[in-house]
């Protein structure tokens, strides 16, 4: 078996199976593969920008929060409003101004 064979087993028998219960647990069902891609890809530029904020010296988080808002904007919600909208959360919305 190949190293990409091996990560594609890993991914698609470990991987997802725990990342959908883990959304199902938070109220989110994900129905088709398209859903499921998108939010795979969600989740890897929250996990980025996290990682990001979390290395960045206290006065540039701001920015890095920014600019990891309008990454996840521009790549998941296109045109469908901002990512504060979204979330629908005032302090989300604060700190992303």
């Amino acid at each position: 078996m190949k190293q990409e064979d091996r990560l594609n087993t890993l991914f698609s028998k470990v991987y997802m199976p725990v990342f959908m219960n883990k959304l199902a647990e938070c109220g989110v069902e994900i129905t088709t593969e398209e859903d499921a891609e998108a939010a795979v890809k969600i989740a890897s530029i929250i996990k980025a920008a996290s990682e990001q904020v979390q290395e960045a010296p206290v006065q540039p988080r701001k920015s890095a929060i920014k600019a990891a808002a309008a990454q996840l904007e521009a790549e998941v919600m296109g045109d469908a409003g901002t990512v504060a909208a979204a979330l629908n959360d005032a302090d989300v919305a604060a700190a992303l101004s």
